[in-house]
């Protein structure tokens, strides 16, 4: 799968909001020690390489809830 088929948003520097499909985001809020990625989508695409690619510290993942378009 390709990392580079997200589009993304820079909401400002250190956010990014990132379109997955059917009108589904994710938040990736990068800090200078930690990263957070806020949502995981459907999971139809390699998110987890995407995230690697453009954040060099170490990362967290938050699902917000359960549902399918949330916790891919």
């Amino acid at each position: 799968m390709n990392e580079e088929m997200y589009e993304y948003t820079k909401i400002c520097d250190n956010i990014w909001q990132i379109a997955e499909d059917e009108g589904v985001y994710c938040t990736l809020v990068k800090g200078n020690e930690l990263a957070v990625l806020i949502d995981t989508g459907y999971g139809k695409r390699n998110l987890r390489a995407f995230i690697e690619k453009n954040v060099t510290t170490p990362y967290i993942v938050i699902n917000s809830h359960g549902h399918p378009d949330h916790i891919g």
